[in-house]
Parts: structure tokens; C-alpha cells; sequence
């Protein structure tokens, strides 16, 4: 982009003009069949004006969340998850503030915690909140990722329809045939813009369980939802009025 002398660039270009340059090289790097629909989503992603999201990888410290047989828990897969969306929306140009970026809690107090997680989000004016958790269920056969809404604002149901649109194209344990739900989460409830709560798969499933604790898998995951992050600021998306509320009983890792 040119400019007039003496004039220098916003920060806002500038961070626009990065990550187009980063994004054209990934894109040149990369040689996979799904090659098309990556380049399809950037080339999407930077057409879209700049977004403030603020990420929370859900739990941390002595809050450990839900645990698998394996061992593995709520909060290790959480954050890398986190992390590696934070990478994807950080070179499409968004400013991205994640809740924790360490394994900690906010608060030991468990309302607080909650509260202050929030509270990041109006400190910050994002555009978009989004809380990922890993689910558990009492017996071993549920699996899937699935999204959720709350009535805090009327796009947060069209953005959990946009992410598990794309969630549901994963298939490692077979078919997925999880939807969208509302429920009346703390942090979906308060939030003051757009909002949506990802469980990302049941650590009560044993394969399942393996698969999230994979790296690979967690980018995997990261990148759908990225897509159906910009499909939503692409305006897809349409609100099923059929849908009913969740019981909360039945996402245990879930606040």
C-alpha cells in the first residue's frame, strides 16, 4: 500500500500488510489435497475486516476439568487448541487475547475464576468470545465435538451453527451427528458480544481421548473452527428456532 509522505502506516495496516505476506507464503509452502479449501478460507479470512476475539481454553491450574482413562485432562488439551487458533486468526489480522496463557486458574475461587474470564472480554471490546472445553460423559461411547450457544446475543446461536457446521466435515471416529445447542453456561450467559462454548470431544472416550491429547489432531480441530469462524463473519449461518436448551448434566466438563 502506498502512502503520502510524511504519513505513516496504522498499526491496523500494518498488521493486515504481515499477514497477508505470512499467509501467501503458507500458502505456497503448502502441498496437501486440501490445498484448494485452505486457500479458498485465507483468501476469505483476508477479505474480512480486523475482529478482536478473545479465546478461553477452559479451566487450568488446581481446576483440572473432566480426565480420561488415559489420564489426560480437560485443561492440557484446552490451551493448545487456544493456541493454535490464536496462530490461524492472528495471520488472517485479528488481534487475538486468550483468558490464560499458562496452565493456571484465574481465581482459586471458582465463581471468580469464571467472572474474571469475562471480564477479559469487556476489558478488551472484542468482537467475539469463545470458551473451548473437552466433554465426559458415564459411559465410554459418546464422542464428537458439538457447540454451544447462549441468549447473551442474537448472532451467538448463528456462530455455534457456523463452527460445528464445519466441526462435524471431522470424522476420525465415524459419522458425526452432534448439533448445535443452547445452554446456560456463565460465561456464554455474560458475555456481551457474540459467544459460543466448543466442546472439542469426550475424554471418557478412550480414542477419542488419545486423539485429543494428539498435536495433530488439535490443529486439526483449531483449523475448523477458524473456518467456521470466518464463515460466520462471511455472514453464513442460519438460526434453527427448533432447537431446545441442553441440560447442563450432560456436558460435565463444561462451567
Amino acid at each position: 500500500m502506498f502512502r503520502s509522505r510524511g504519513r505513516q502506516n496504522s498499526p491496523i495496516t500494518l498488521r493486515w500488510l504481515t499477514a497477508a505476506v505470512v499467509s501467501l507464503v503458507v500458502l505456497v509452502a503448502m502441498n496437501t489435497p486440501e490445498r484448494r479449501l485452505y486457500e479458498r478460507v485465507w483468501a476469505q479470512a483476508l477479505m474480512l475486516a480486523p475482529q478482536t476475539v478473545v479465546l478461553d481454553p477452559g479451566h487450568g491450574g488446581i481446576d483440572t476439568g473432566a480426565a480420561g482413562t488415559r489420564g489426560v485432562t480437560e485443561k492440557e488439551i484446552t490451551l493448545p487448541v487456544c493456541l493454535y487458533l490464536k496462530e490461524y486468526l492472528s495471520l488472517s489480522g485479528a488481534r487475538v487475547l486468550l483468558t490464560r496463557q499458562d496452565d493456571r486458574e484465574l481465581s482459586t475461587d471458582f465463581e471468580e475464576d469464571l467472572r474474571l474470564r469475562v471480564a477479559v472480554v469487556k476489558r478488551s471490546k472484542a468482537t467475539l468470545f469463545l470458551s473451548i472445553h473437552g466433554n465426559s460423559f458415564p459411559g465410554p461411547s459418546e464422542y464428537g465435538a458439538q457447540t454451544f450457544f447462549g441468549n447473551n446475543h442474537s448472532d451467538s446461536e448463528r456462530l455455534a451453527r457456523c463452527i460445528q457446521e464445519q466441526l462435524k466435515k471431522l470424522e476420525p471416529l465415524g459419522e458425526s451427528y452432534r448439533e448445535v445447542q443452547s445452554g446456560d453456561f456463565y460465561v456464554l450467559r455474560n458475555s456481551p458480544v457474540p459467544a459460543a462454548l466448543v466442546e472439542i470431544g469426550f475424554l471418557s472416550n478412550p480414542e477419542e481421548e488419545r486423539l485429543l491429547a494428539d498435536p495433530g489432531y488439535q490443529k486439526q480441530l483449531a483449523w475448523h473452527i477458524f473456518s467456521g469462524l470466518v464463515a460466520y463473519w462471511r455472514g453464513e449461518g442460519v438460526p434453527d428456532k427448533s432447537l431446545t436448551p441442553v441440560s447442563l448434566q450432560s456436558t460435565i466438563g463444561a462451567r
